[in-house]
This record gives C-alpha cells, sequence and structure tokens, in this order.
C-alpha cells in the first residue's frame, strides 16, 4: 500500500507519541502527590509504565516487520486475517481506555490463542496451496517474523491489562485544584 505524504507524516506522528508515552506516564506518576493515587501504589503506576514500554517496543517491531517484502499471494489471502486481529487489539485498547477494570484477562488469553491458532492454519493452509518457486526462502521468512510480531504485540498487550486495571482511575481522575 502506497501512503500520501500526509498519512506518512501523522503514522510518523503516532509513532513518536505511542514510543514516549510511557517516558511522560513514568513522569507524572513520580510528580503524583500520595493522596491523587488512591488505592493505587507507586510499584503499580511503575508496572503500568514498564508494561507500556513493552508495547510500544513491539509496536515498533511490528512496523518493522511490516516493511519488509511479503509475498502478495500471502497478503492478499491473509488480509482478512489480519484486518480481524488489529480489530480485535483496537477494541482491547478502547476498552482499556474507557473502562480498564472490565477487561477479563482470561477470555483475552483464549481469545488470543484462538486467533493465532486459526491465523496459523491459514498460514499453513495459504502455504500449502502454494508452489516452492512462487513462494520464496524469503518471504517464508519474512512472513513468519511477522506472525511472531503480531504475536509478542498481542501478549505484551495481554500483560498490560492486570496492572491497568488495577489502578485506581477513578480517584485519578478525580479534578483537583
Amino acid at each position: 500500500d502506497e501512503y500520501s505524504y500526509t498519512q506518512r507524516l501523522k503514522a510518523r506522528f503516532y509513532t513518536y507519541e505511542v514510543m514516549t508515552l510511557p517516558a511522560k506516564l513514568a513522569q507524572w506518576g513520580r510528580s503524583l502527590p500520595p493522596d491523587a493515587l488512591g488505592m493505587t501504589t507507586p510499584g503499580q503506576v511503575q508496572e503500568l509504565v514498564n508494561r507500556l514500554w513493552g508495547l510500544s517496543y513491539r509496536m515498533q517491531a511490528l512496523r518493522e516487520a511490516r516493511s519488509l517484502h511479503q509475498s502478495t499471494a500471502l497478503v492478499r489471502e491473509l488480509r482478512p486475517d489480519i484486518r480481524d486481529w488489529r480489530t480485535g487489539v483496537e477494541d482491547i485498547l478502547r476498552t482499556l481506555a474507557i473502562d480498564p477494570k472490565s477487561v477479563a484477562h482470561e477470555e483475552l488469553q483464549s481469545r488470543l490463542d484462538a486467533t493465532f491458532t486459526r491465523l496459523e492454519a491459514r498460514i499453513q493452509e495459504v502455504l500449502d496451496g502454494t508452489t516452492g518457486e512462487s513462494l520464496s526462502a524469503e518471504e517464508s521468512e519474512n512472513m513468519y517474523r511477522l506472525l511472531s510480531a503480531h504475536r509478542g504485540m498481542s501478549e505484551t498487550l495481554l500483560q498490560l491489562t492486570r496492572p491497568t486495571a488495577e489502578i485506581d482511575w477513578a480517584r485519578l481522575r478525580e479534578a483537583r485544584f
């Protein structure tokens, strides 16, 4: 996919924001007065920041894996599956932003396992349908690197759900003047 200059600029800006968010939150967390934390401990805030660092690194790894040359046939065949994965990640992030305590960690784990089992089966199905000549070793390696980046991102997002749920968000959202 070829993106316009404006789309590339926006993507670069959002990538920068995601990569610098953990540092901003770490500083914010250190600056909070104890009464603003409510039931949240500074260690829980640090755990959330650490998980966000991990997520930002995984997002960067996914961007790098996506930039590698992929088989056109594989991309075409797997696009709906990857779109479903991306929609699922967006739903999780949206839920974490709106109501972090409502995220069911075990349910997400089983959804993640099911998604990757299905995706790996689809990849094998597509690979079985191609001849060795139509898929180079580099394309095959890049496809598995991309799958690994998706899995790493998903697992890191899943690890983020627990510390996010432990934060006293109601207390942090209180207006303080």
